[in-house]
This record gives structure tokens, C-alpha cells and sequence, in this order.
């Protein structure tokens, strides 16, 4: 549960997630999406109950979990003055998943954003900008991705982008929990968790 003052959002909510399951999180706003994906992020507590990362008997530590959660979400600030390369690079030593140009020039591209990968990120474009998001997400092959409102600014080529890379992830057993209320999304989960 997760309470703001005296507002609950999110009551007594159970949810399990399997290896490359996708989970689209629906409901109206204020009803809890991005909180239940800031908490799944570690970036929020629950006020009550708990969130297990791992396996029952061998849970993650905080520095796995950083490593295994991919998170993107339309408050998530980039470095302006960095290109999306730097950006990428810098994050993942963040997070202990070490430097990697190759693999980050490849989310990139398949993103939609491979030519513009060593401009300012300030100089791009809202769409763009979200691609580079996305692209920090999914970097090092983490085992949960949680992408909140994801294809919000995205053009159709980028929801497409978006579209495949989640299902290649999911093939690889990357667990991905997205927030969406865009009704051709609807499709792109295994199940629904409808929120209040």
C-alpha cells in the first residue's frame, strides 16, 4: 500500500511478475501507476507491505537490483548538455554495469535515435529525447524493465521500435511492467492489472 498524507493510492495491492512476463498497468490518472512502478523501482517505499527482488531464499541486493531494474518514466532528467552516448555511459557506471559504446550505439539505433546518438540531448527533440529514455531502460539486458507511459511522444515508427524491443526482451526472459493508458497498447501484454 502507498499512502500520500492522508490519500491512499495503491491498497493492499499483491502482484508476482515472472521471468519475460509483460504486464500492462491501466486505470485512470491519480490512480497509482507511476507510483506502483517508482516503488518497483526502489526509488519509492511502500507505506505498508514490502517488494521482494530475486528468488524466495536469494533476494538481490540493492546493487543487483540497480543492475536488473531498467526504469523510464516522463520525470526521468537526462544531462541536457551530454549527447545520448554520454548520457548512457555515464548512467550505466551508475549502476555498475560498466562502459559499452557498442551496445549502447545498438539501443540507440534500434530506438530510432542512432544518427542524433552524439548530439546535445538538449538539441533534440521531446520524441527523441524519450527514445534516449527508453534506450537507458533497457541497457545491460536487465531482468525487469518498468517504463511509465512510454510511448507517449513517440511518433508511430517509435511506438513500433518500442513495440519490437519489448517483445525480443521479453523473449529473453526480461520481465517488463509499463503504464499505459493508449488503447493500441492494450495488446502488447500478457496480462492487465487494472488500477482504481
Amino acid at each position: 500500500s502507498r499512502a500520500y498524507a492522508d490519500r491512499p493510492v495503491l491498497h493492499d495491492l499483491s502482484l508476482k511478475i515472472a521471468p519475460g512476463e509483460r504486464i500492462l498497468v491501466r486505470g485512470p490518472n491519480g490512480s497509482g501507476k507511476s507510483t506502483l512502478l517508482k516503488i518497483l523501482a526502489g526509488v519509492l517505499e511502500p507505506t505498508t507491505g514490502s517488494v521482494a527482488w530475486g528468488e524466495p531464499g536469494s533476494p538481490w541486493t540493492p546493487e543487483e537490483r540497480r543492475r536488473a531494474t531498467g526504469y523510464s518514466a516522463p520525470d526521468l532528467r537526462l544531462y541536457e548538455e551530454f549527447s545520448p552516448l554520454e548520457n548512457l555511459d555515464f548512467l550505466a557506471r551508475l549502476r555498475g554495469l560498466g562502459r559499452n559504446p557498442d551496445r549502447d550505439r545498438d539501443l540507440l539505433a534500434r530506438l530510432g535515435a542512432g544518427p542524433r546518438a552524439e548530439d546535445p540531448l538538449g538539441s533534440l527533440s521531446t520524441g527523441l529525447k524519450q527514445r534516449v529514455s527508453l534506450a537507458f531502460a533497457f541497457q545491460g539486458s536487465p531482468r525487469l524493465v518498468l517504463l511509465d507511459e512510454p510511448t507517449g511522444n513517440l511518433d508511430q515508427t517509435g511506438r513500433a521500435a518500442v513495440r519490437d524491443l519489448a517483445e525480443a526482451s521479453a523473449k529473453l526472459n526480461i520481465a517488463i511492467v509499463w503504464a499505459s493508458n493508449e488503447p493500441d497498447e492494450t495488446a502488447w501484454g500478457d496480462r492487465r492489472l487494472e488500477l482504481g
